[in-house]
C-alpha cells in the first residue's frame, strides 16, 4: 500500500491502513526529511498499521505497530547498515502543499539502535528556506551506524563499543539546496567508543565532547590509552569546505611512547623509511609530535593531507628488511642489533614526504637517511642519500666517534616497495678516490 499525499485535497478524512511497504520505494518519500543522504539507498519490508486523519492537506499519522524485516542503509563501496527486526512508534504531522514535517514522537527498537524520545521537525519558510531540527535519545552500536560515522572521522577509523547518547540538532539552509545541510548543521554531543583501531592503533576506552557551530565540527582535546602508551588529540573541521578537512589546532604531542607493530609498520612506517617496506616482527615506542596536522574526512585523498611534525623511534627491532639487509652486509655489520631513530623533523604536502635528515643508530653504529622524499601517493616513487658508517678508506665508524674522513654517501631512488640502492656506483667512485690518491702520492715522489 502506499499514502496518496493529495496537494488538492481540502475534505477531512480519516483512514485506518493495514500496509505491506517496499522500503526502496518510498525513497524518494523518505528523502523530503533532508535526514537521509541522497547517496545512502534503503530496502527493506515494513509492515504498518496506520491511523490517518486527514484535513485540507494537512496529514495527521500515528503508528503503534510498524515491523520492517531485512533493513538494509548502504552507500557506495561502504559496508551496508543492516538490522532486522526493527519496531517504530510515531507520531507525525505532514503538511503536503508546504512539504513541512513534524514528527512529535518517535521510538524504534532493533537489535543494535534504540530511539526513544525522538522528535523531529522540517520547516519550509516564505523567504525560501528550510529550517530542521531534532533530538533523540539513542542507544547504540558504533560499528551498525558506521556508514554515518563515517562522515565525520578519517578513512579507516573503526569504532566499537555500545553508548547511551542524547543526540540534538539543527540546520537552517535553501529549501532547493539541502546538500548545503551538513554546512549549516549545529550539534552538541559527548560520545566515545569502547575500542577502536586506525593504522594498527589500538585505542582503549574513550570519552569525546563534540560541537557542531554552523557547519564547523570541533573535538575538544581528549587523551586515550593506545598500544599501551596514551594518544592526545583535538581538532576542528569545516563541513562548508570540500572536502571537509580535519585539523588540529595546534602542537600536540600526539603519541607518546606507543608500541608499534606489523600493522603500522604497513600502514604508516613504510612511508616514512624504506627499510620498513618489507620488514617483520616489528617493535619498538614511538614518539610523534605535530605542529600542524590536517587529515581527509569526506571527499578526500591523499593530496589533502598536510603534516608537520617530529618523531623518534627507540628500541626498535625488525626482521627481513630487505633494504636493511643490503646496507648493513655491505658494511659487514650484524643485523642482530637494537635500532633507534634520533628525532627527525618531517613534512608532508602535495604528497611528498620530506626530510633533511633522518639519524639512526644501529646497535653502535650511525646511519644517516638524507634528503628524503617518498611519495605517498600512488606512485610511491622515494629519493634519498644513505650515510653509511664506513669511510673511504675502509674503517668502520661507530656512533660518538670522530674522524676527519667523509663516511661513504650511497643514493636510493626506485620506489616504496622496491628500493634500489646504488651499491655499484659507491664502489666505482671509491676505487676512483684511491686511484687518484695513489697517483697524487706518486707524482709528489717524483717531483720531490
Amino acid at each position: 500500500g502506499s499514502l496518496p499525499l493529495n496537494k488538492q485535497s481540502t475534505v477531512a478524512t480519516k483512514m485506518d491502513i493495514i500496509a505491506d511497504v517496499d522500503l526502496a520505494s518510498i525513497q524518494p518519500f523518505a528523502a523530503l526529511t533532508d535526514a537521509l543522504p541522497s547517496d545512502l539507498q534503503m530496502s527493506g519490508k515494513a509492515q504498518s498499521k496506520l491511523s490517518v486523519n486527514n484535513s485540507k492537506n494537512v496529514y495527521y499519522i500515528n503508528t503503534d505497530s510498524t515491523h520492517i524485516d531485512n533493513l538494509k542503509i548502504q552507500k557506495k563501496d561502504k559496508e551496508p547498515f543492516e538490522q532486522t527486526p526493527v519496531d517504530v512508534k510515531f507520531d507525525a504531522i505532514i503538511d503536503s502543499g508546504q512539504q513541512n514535517i513534524e514528527v512529535k514522537s518517535f521510538e524504534l527498537v532493533s537489535p543494535q539502535i534504540k530511539i526513544t524520545k525522538g522528535e523531529f521537525k522540517k520547516q519550509t519558510t516564505k523567504n525560501g528556506m528550510t529550517n530542521l531540527s531534532g533530538v533523540a535519545n539513542c542507544q547504540y552500536d558504533w560499528q551498525a551506524i558506521s556508514n554515518i560515522s563515517s562522515q565525520f572521522l578519517p578513512q579507516g577509523f573503526n569504532l566499537k563499543g555500545l553508548r547511551n547518547d542524547t543526540f540534538k540538532f539543527s540546520s537552517s539552509y535553501p529549501a532547493d539546496k539541502s546538500d548545503l545541510l551538513m554546512a549549516n548543521l549545529n550539534s552538541s554531543l559527548n560520545t566515545g567508543f569502547d575500542t577502536a583501531d586506525y593504522m594498527g592503533f589500538y585505542f582503549g576506552k574513550t570519552d569525546v565532547s563534540v560541537d557542531i557551530n554552523t557547519g564547523v565540527m570541533t573535538i575538544k582535546p581528549f587523551s586515550s590509552t593506545v598500544n599501551n602508551g596514551t594518544l592526545s588529540f583535538a581538532g576542528s573541521a569545516d563541513f562548508n569546505q570540500k572536502p571537509s578537512l580535519l585539523k588540529t589546532p595546534n602542537t600536540i604531542k600526539i603519541l607518546k611512547d606507543i608500541q608499534i607493530n606489523d600493522v603500522t609498520t604497513k600502514k604508516l612506517l613504510k612511508y616514512v623509511n624504506p627499510i620498513f617496506a618489507d620488514a617483520l616482527n616489528v617493535t619498538g615506542i614511538m614518539n610523534l609530535d605535530c605542529e600542524k596536522m590536517v587529515l581527509p574526512l569526506t571527499n578526500g585523498s591523499t593530496k589533502d593531507i598536510v603534516i608537520e611534525g617530529t618523531m623518534e623511534i627507540t628500541q626498535l627491532r625488525l626482521q627481513a628488511s630487505n633494504v636493511l639487509s643490503q646496507i648493513l652486509d655491505f658494511t659487514g655489520i650484524s643485523q642482530q642489533q637494537t635500532i633507534t631513530i634520533k628525532p627527525t623533523k618531517f613534512t608532508v604536502a602535495d604528497e611528498l614526504l620530506k626530510y633533511t635528515d633522518m639519524p639512526m643508530e644501529v646497535g653502535q653504529y650511525p646511519l644517516n637517511f638524507t634528503n628524503g622524499s617518498i611519495n605517498i601517493g600512488q606512485s610511491k616513487e622515494l629519493s634519498m642519500d644513505v650515510i653509511i658508517p664506513y669511510t673511504t678508506s675502509g674503517k668502520t665508524v661507530k656512533v660518538g666517534e670522530t674522524t676527519t674522513e667523509s663516511r661513504i654517501t650511497v643514493p636510493m631512488t626506485g620506489t616504496i616497495n622496491k628500493p634500489t640502492i646504488a651499491f655499484d656506483k659507491v664502489i666505482k667512485s671509491q676505487l676512483k678516490e684511491q686511484l687518484e690518491n695513489v697517483l697524487k702520492d706518486k707524482l709528489n715522489d717524483i717531483f720531490k
